[in-house]
């Protein structure tokens, strides 16, 4: 019997060598179709191909990177779990211990890897000084990556202000003046497609909403809106495109802005057309922050008395945070004078 599993065994192993082998084959085989697939795609511009080729690649590398970063958190909060138990054995925080070690040094080597192909990625320096903040408790080392993915958000952002400059200067659109000229160093400026997502935005509006560059790029504009502005913009974009007559296009307006803490802040606004028509139009937003009462507080309510927004000093008079505040009854927040009297 035991003569038959060697057997076996001496004839498994070339067919597992020539199964690798076939999938091997197989994925190269893929790759090369898809490549194909691209190239065909960009009218046989190579280099386009390519492009979009390494910009899958990349966007595989970092899902797989935050991933191993997920689990390295998962690994630690696995800890705390076991901790919480009236009980704990000695042989299972050492299995704990183990899982966080193995977690961690898996996810230090996938950032290791990424970070050989891709150091002058933004997106993956700041996650891997998150690591190495949250998991490998070394802020000393982090500060050192959070540092130079700055720098590079700083040289990004001088070649978009030259973008948004020629822009601006080909529309000549003034957030106060309606049609003169842009000053992208104190206005923040946006630039959106027909369907209201964002394509470009510079360093002062990410200032002014307290977003990173990247958080933005990719997501629909209606998120620097409050309700209900925000969930009828895409309605006006609509309208825009089926009946081509505009309706705020060129002209400044006051409204309120959403920050990503979730308070408002009021705004003028000023958006005009840069390019195309229909659904290949693009639109640049220009915005200053508007001139606000410091002896007061503003609450935006609904017919039914529920708040929708408010603004940042609200928490300073209330002492309740602006995300608490949506949803509720503006009628919460006052007191019941038979209370206050007792």
């Amino acid at each position: 019997l035991h003569a038959a599993r060697s057997i076996c065994t001496n004839l498994l192993v070339p067919l597992v060598c020539f199964v690798k082998l076939l999938h091997r084959y197989v994925i190269f085989v893929r790759g090369q179709q898809q490549a194909a697939h691209l190239l065909q795609q960009t009218g046989g511009h190579a280099e386009s191909a390519l492009d979009m080729a390494g910009y899958v690649e990349f966007q595989h590398s970092y899902r797989q990177v935050l991933r191993a970063h997920k689990s390295a958190l998962y690994a630690q909060r696995s800890f705390w779990k076991v901790l919480l138990h009236s009980n704990v054995t000695f042989t299972a925080i050492v299995k704990a211990f183990k899982h966080i070690e193995a977690t961690r040094s898996r996810a230090d080597k996938m950032y290791q890897t990424v970070l050989e192909r891709y150091p002058l990625n933004i997106k993956v320096l700041r996650a891997y000084a998150r690591f190495l903040e949250d998991v490998k408790n070394d802020p000393w080392s982090a500060s050192h990556f959070y540092t130079e993915a700055d720098k590079l958000e700083e040289q990004e952002g001088a070649e978009g202000t030259d973008a948004l400059a020629a822009l601006g200067s080909n529309q000549g659109v003034d957030a106060t003046g309606g049609t003169k000229q842009v000053d992208e160093k104190t206005s923040a400026v946006c630039v959106i497609n027909a369907t209201g997502t964002i394509q470009m935005t510079n360093k002062v509006l990410l200032k002014m909403f307290g977003y990173r560059k990247g958080e933005l790029e990719g997501k629909n504009v209606s998120m620097l809106m409050p309700q209900p502005y925000s969930g009828r913009h895409n309605g006006y974009l609509r309208n825009y495109q089926t009946t081509g007559v505009p309706k705020i296009l060129d002209q400044t307006q006051e409204m309120v802005a959403l920050h990503k803490e979730h308070y408002v802040f009021p705004i003028t606004l000023c958006v005009t057309r840069v390019s195309g028509v229909g659904a290949e139009a693009m639109f640049m937003g220009v915005m200053k922050p508007a001139v606000e009462d410091s002896a007061s507080v503003k609450a935006w309510v609904m017919p039914g008395g529920v708040m929708l927004c408010v603004d940042a000093r609200f928490t300073d008079w209330f002492a309740k945070s602006p995300i608490d505040c949506v949803g509720r009854p503006f009628a919460s927040l006052a007191v019941d004078g038979d209370a206050l009297s007792g």
